[in-house]
């Protein structure tokens, strides 16, 4: 029994080719039995592992990187230069790290934060959303929070404290040296910096000022605002009776909105622009430093943008547009969306050689090009590019076929390894292997190998294989 087992896991490797001796660090070998199992060994080491099916992975790459996942439930991922990624059932449980900080969400309730070691930062966290706050501040020091009852909040949405106490009742944030205290939030407030001073009654009245910039008034928000310039250098004025009539008159443009957003007019140095009505016509003229960038709407019937380096065409937004982008050094972005269906991205160099390239036939085919190397894969049933998660932990699930097209190299993979191709132009080898019926290829001096239900009957260079154990040599 266990040599029979034997015989076939060795009718699953790969057949020995005969050729010119290669180095030690070119020797590949494995079994391939997939989709049950399949593996492959450089010099002894592991370099790709693939079990029942899609489920389990495991691929090393030379420079040091890794993705290891027992799909759908966990995975793992060296990514090179610090980074790493580790999900359990992504979106649900995620860690993250990178040169200066690691993070973990878990059930999108629970999330930490900490430094990396030796990274020369600071600050941590441990929130279980929305109810309980605890860490340390990038600048130094420990807080704690229940939300609504008592306590701080560090570094969140982008403010640098926020202090509570029986929340909406009172609060008090910082950010960037500004301080805002709130009683029964948000209906009071003020708030207090070098930069603005500012009391509100929200929602009946709010003023502010910018010492040396402006001074504002809104009073039963959003109805009535107006306000005034305080820089000599740049006299102005504006108000607005939402939303049948608004006017602002600076030194750089005037410009009048009536019934906002429909009706509006600006005139100015660097920009001229017309809604009549919005967003049906919609004329605009931007004049910058290099450049001016006109835009036309007749939406949602046709739409264009144009200056020197970027042109945009839309028809029926936002089924169908197109756009080209010219950047430094001659190189050409274009972009074709027809939605949902179909989108393409296209980026050539001054020569018109392509350095990348993508296009997506939603949820049916998706192509990913860098230079004369691409990647086909059937289906594609996330509609976006370039998610790392998705593409580690639910991609493979759902991938039917793979093509992998290079100069060097062709793999093709159907079925999680039913059907498999390979060619590699260097040695000239060549494979084909429908499992677990047929496999063929490997030239070699005694002509192509074969095996038929994994060594009933095989060829392999002189040797010949009948029912899994009976092997002899040609010619004897």
């Amino acid at each position: 029994m266990h040599s029979l087992l034997a015989s076939l896991l060795l009718a699953c490797a790969p057949a020995p080719v005969t050729e010119a001796p290669k180095p030690v660090a070119d020797t590949l070998e494995g079994i391939n039995a997939a989709p049950i199992w399949e593996h492959r060994d450089r010099n002894g080491a592991p370099v790709y592992r693939r079990g029942l099916g899609p489920i389990y992975e495991d691929v090393r790459l030379p420079d040091g990187r890794r993705r290891v996942a027992l799909r759908p439930l966990w995975s793992y991922e060296d990514m090179g230069r610090g980074r790493e990624a580790q999900d359990y059932l992504w979106p649900l449980g995620m860690w993250r790290r990178n040169l200066e900080n690691e993070w973990r969400w878990y059930g999108l309730l629970w999330f930490t934060s900490d430094p990396v070691p030796g990274a020369g930062r600071s600050g941590t966290a441990r929130w279980l959303m929305p109810i309980w706050f605890q860490g340390q501040y990038h600048s130094g020091g420990n807080y704690y929070g229940l939300f609504p009852v008592w306590g701080h909040i560090g570094d969140i949405l982008g403010y640098d404290d926020i202090d509570f106490k029986l929340f909406p009742l009172r609060m008090t944030s910082r950010r960037a040296g500004a301080v805002t205290s709130s009683w029964l939030w948000p209906i009071f407030s003020s708030t207090e910096s070098p930069k603005e001073h500012a009391r509100r009654v929200f929602p009946f009245w709010l003023h502010s000022v910018r010492p040396g910039e402006r001074e504002q008034t809104s009073i039963l928000w959003p109805f009535w605002h107006s306000g005034h310039s305080l820089d000599p250098k740049k006299p102005g004025e504006w108000y607005f009776l939402f939303p049948f009539y608004g006017r602002s008159s600076l030194p750089e443009q005037d410009s009048e909105t009536w019934l906002w957003p429909f009706f509006a007019e600006t005139e100015g140095e660097k920009r001229d622009r017309s809604a009549m009505p919005w967003p049906f016509n919609v004329d605009e003229e931007r004049r910058g430093k290099n450049e001016t960038v006109n835009t036309e709407w007749y939406w949602p019937f046709w739409m264009k943008t144009d200056s020197p380096s970027y042109h945009r065409r839309a028809l029926l937004w936002p089924i169908c547009q197109w756009e080209d982008v010219q950047r430094k050094g001659g190189i050409q972005d274009s972009r074709f969306w027809l939605m949902p269906f179909w989108w393409s991205f296209d980026t050539k160099d001054k020569n018109g050689a392509n350095i990348a390239s993508y296009w997506q036939f939603w949820p049916l085919a998706s192509q990913d090009s860098r230079g004369p190397a691409s990647e086909t894969k059937i289906l594609t049933l996330w509609p976006f590019r370039g998610d790392t998660a998705v593409q580690r932990n639910w991609a493979p699930l759902w991938t039917l076929w793979y093509n992998y097209d290079s100069p060097e190299k062709k793999r093709s993979d159907f079925l999680w390894g039913i059907y498999q191709h390979e060619e590699e132009a260097k040695s000239g080898r060549h494979a084909t292997r429908i499992f677990p019926l047929i496999s063929w290829g490997g030239e070699t001096a005694e002509g192509g190998d074969h095996s038929i239900l994994l060594g009933l009957w095989a060829k392999e260079g002189r040797t010949r294989r009948l029912f899994w154990g009976i092997t002899w040599e040609a010619g004897e």
